[in-house]
């Protein structure tokens, strides 16, 4: 089975006998314990949907910040022959964000404010984090787009997230990306 202690993410959490590790497992079981998992079969599926779209999109991003042919020292050697073309690769993603930005902002048109209706979701925290890395990443297909603007004033306005953005803490760790990406997030 699957040991949780050898967890990749750096993200876990220990509550008595459950030990998770994993920032998706650790969204969804915090969404459980706190009652933030809709219970609807059409809503868990769209919270799926839009799980699944922010896992395509992230690992655009991902191809697009981080030189698949660099080397990190002690784990590999970096590659004589490849070429990483950054600029062209976010070219790319911003063809992609414009088609998909605007098909999130019609999803939280009809939603009732949040991403399966009036109450806030699990999937909610991961659409507000992710959709801020795309913004400060590549804002242009942002612009315009009200839905996604009163989504993330809505979310931003929930209890402890506007304390914690504001926190020296969260200051000090704004990294979107690890440091040797060719766009870390960091300013």
């Amino acid at each position: 089975g699957i040991n949780a202690e050898y967890g990749v993410s750096t993200q876990s959490t220990g509550d008595g006998d459950v030990l998770v590790s994993q920032s998706l497992a650790v969204l969804r079981y915090l969404g459980r314990k706190y009652k933030l998992m809709p219970t609807a079969e059409a809503d868990i599926v769209r919270c799926e949907m839009i799980e699944q779209e922010l896992s395509d999109l992230k690992s655009r991003m991902n191809s697009t910040c981080y030189d698949p042919f660099m080397g990190i020292p002690g784990m590999r050697e970096g590659s004589e022959k490849g070429v990483f073309d950054h600029d062209y690769l976010k070219g790319q993603l911003t063809e992609r964000l414009t088609e998909r930005v605007a098909m999130i902002d019609e999803w939280l048109s009809g939603s009732g404010g949040f991403c399966v209706g009036s109450e806030v979701t699990y999937v909610d925290f991961l659409v507000y984090e992710f959709l801020d890395h795309l913004k400060r990443f590549i804002p242009e297909p942002f612009e315009g787009k009200a839905n996604i603007e009163a989504f993330a004033a809505r979310m931003g306005a929930l209890k402890g997230i506007k304390e914690y953005q504001e926190s020296d803490l969260y200051k000090a760790g704004q990294y979107i990306n690890g440091p040797m990406a060719k766009w870390h997030g960091k300013e």
